[in-house]
């Protein structure tokens, strides 16, 4: 009891602090926008490195990349083409419906690189700090506020999202957060703009904003103090949100089909559901009703990996979330996707996909803790706020250092490309040199790890990774790549990983391509016959194609 006097004592000084004002601002929100700051330098500076030593890679960094090259140049909108063996039109609103992605455009027009998206990755990610701070503040007080939004920053599942390559859905946790702020707050008309921004970054958010909404209407229902007679702007404002998230999910897939008419079963993620026995994700529902069988073998199937993945996300939050169960249901959609899912990078960290759920876990934790709070003078209560307080910063710190991409204890394994290192050497160099000899205008095709250094020209190719597709649709999507023809071709054997250069090597043995150079098993070639500007106009120059037997590494 007397310890926890003396924390409720120190609570009250450090709020009385924290509520003090500099230059017009409260001392906490200047924390929270320092330790911002802090997040995105260090970040961005991270993924960069990443990027520069080519652990970056064409899904997903080169298709937007390349998507935001095209549309500021006008060369297409959002044109890439990474998936043109399944997108014809080759738009990535074929793929999916981004809207808000023409609001990220200027942006790029006057910075136009990839690194410029990993810096707006890094700050958009680190900017939902500030309104998650305000929830806290609001729902309970200002030091909850800076607690959470610190958990927030330090939280490895955010640093999972931050470092593999850039998302859209990177957009998500700030829109989020936002709504819940302005409900909240009951300023409807942001409310709503941010209900819309959020329907603006995937067509998969329209699967969510309803349920959201209704848990909002709900919860009023049952805490209000008083029911009016007139329903107010408390129900009518979400039910408004309800009516007009199903308008867009339609809009989206007209638009999609308008893109791209007919999506294959990769697209549609089909396969990433084999054990649980549908090849649409937009069956699950029913199969759920009609199957439930299922349920149990696909939840049998990597079990402890989908353990692990439970308890990043609510771990770190003492399982606080659990105690609102109602606030937790807009997350309910995604668990039942990941967890139903054959595919790992649903049930695992170092992806985009927690994106869906972490904003309504930490919602729901910021009202675990008020309830916490209210109980402290509860007979039989276990843990005060203060301890309970204490007790997830501790955890959190202990999760970051177990599984964040930053942290050097490499206590986990994580197979994400988020968890790759920086390694700068000369073979980085290697490649940088070889990349220099690629004219600006030239086509070219490369690997995987190298496309996103090409990908700011239209006529960059990548050959696709052989995960996803079977072999047959495979070789196909190889076949039809390679059949650009294109200038140059550029190979990187030591860090092939998906096998595609034995492929490209017997690929160029039948067509007509001589070996430019090759420097630690990096091979770029060029077409014998190649016509190019020079300064005295165009010049064809000749080459002799090399006789060999490629047989990957092996090559001369």
């Amino acid at each position: 009891m007397i310890i926890d006097k003396i924390l409720i004592r120190r609570r009250k000084d450090v709020n009385n602090v924290l509520n003090k004002n500099i230059i017009k601002i409260e001392l906490g929100s200047i924390i929270v926008i320092i330790c911002i700051i802090i997040y995105t330098i260090v970040f961005s500076a991270h993924s960069i490195s990443k990027h520069w030593t080519f652990n970056s890679f064409a899904w997903d960094l080169g298709i937007f990349n390349q998507g935001f090259w095209t549309t500021v140049n006008r060369e297409g909108i959002f044109y890439n083409t990474c998936e043109l063996h399944l997108v014809e039109r080759g738009s990535f609103f074929g793929v999916h419906f981004s809207p808000i992605l023409f609001l990220l455009a200027p942006i790029y027009r006057i910075f136009p690189s990839p690194e410029t998206l990993l810096i707006l990755q890094s700050l958009i990610l680190g900017v939902a700090a500030y309104p998650l701070y305000l929830i806290g503040r609001r729902i309970v007080d200002r030091k909850t506020g800076l607690l959470v939004s610190t958990m927030y920053l330090c939280n490895p599942v955010v640093h999972g999202i931050n470092c593999y390559d850039f998302h859209v859905q990177c957009m998500i946790p700030l829109s989020i957060f936002s709504s819940i702020y302005f409900y909240i707050s009951k300023k409807w008309v942001s409310f709503l703009m941010s209900i819309v921004m959020a329907l603006m970054i995937e067509e998969h958010i329209a699967y969510v904003i309803p349920i959201f909404s209704l848990t909002f209407i709900i919860d009023y229902l049952k805490n209000g103090e008083k029911k009016p007679a007139i329903p107010q702007f408390e129900t009518i404002i979400p039910f408004f949100t309800v009516i007009f998230s199903v308008f867009w999910f339609f809009l989206s897939r007209n638009i999609i089909n308008h893109f791209n008419p007919s999506i294959s079963e990769t697209l549609r993620a089909g396969r990433h559901f084999d054990i649980f026995g549908v090849d649409d994700p937009q069956r699950i529902p029913i199969h759920l009703v009609t199957k439930p069988i299922k349920i149990v073998d696909s939840l049998r199937y990597a079990p402890l990996e989908k353990l692990k993945y439970l308890m990043f996300l609510i771990g770190s939050n003492l399982h606080l979330p659990f105690l609102n169960p109602l606030l937790l249901l807009p997350a309910v959609p995604w668990f039942t996707i990941s967890l139903l899912s054959n595919y790992q990078p649903y049930y695992s960290i170092g992806f985009q996909y927690p994106s869906y759920v972490l904003p309504f876990i930490l919602h729901s934790f910021v009202v675990g803790l008020r309830n916490t709070r209210s109980n402290d003078n509860s007979r039989g209560h276990s843990l005060s706020y203060n301890q309970t307080a204490v007790l997830c910063l501790t955890a959190s710190l202990i999760f970051f250092y177990i599984a964040s991409p930053l942290s050097p204890s490499q206590l986990i394994n994580e197979y994400s490309p988020a968890y790759l290192k920086p390694n700068s050497d000369i073979h980085s160099a290697l490649i940088r040199r070889q990349l220099g000899k690629i004219p600006q205008h030239a086509s070219v095709l490369t690997q995987d790890n190298i496309f996103t250094h090409l990908s700011s020209r239209s006529n960059a190719y990548v050959l696709p990774p052989s995960f996803g597709m079977d072999e047959s649709e495979w070789n196909s999507s190889m076949r039809f790549i390679l059949d650009h023809q294109p200038d140059y071709i550029l190979l990187d054997a030591a860090t092939d990983h998906h096998g595609v250069t034995d492929f490209a090597f017997g690929w160029m043995e039948e067509n007509d391509y001589a070996l430019n150079e090759i420097s630690d098993e990096i091979f770029l070639f060029r077409r014998s016959s190649l016509v190019i500007e020079s300064s005295s106009g165009f010049d064809l120059i000749s080459s002799h194609p090399i006789c060999a037997q490629f047989e990957g590494v092996d090559l001369l």
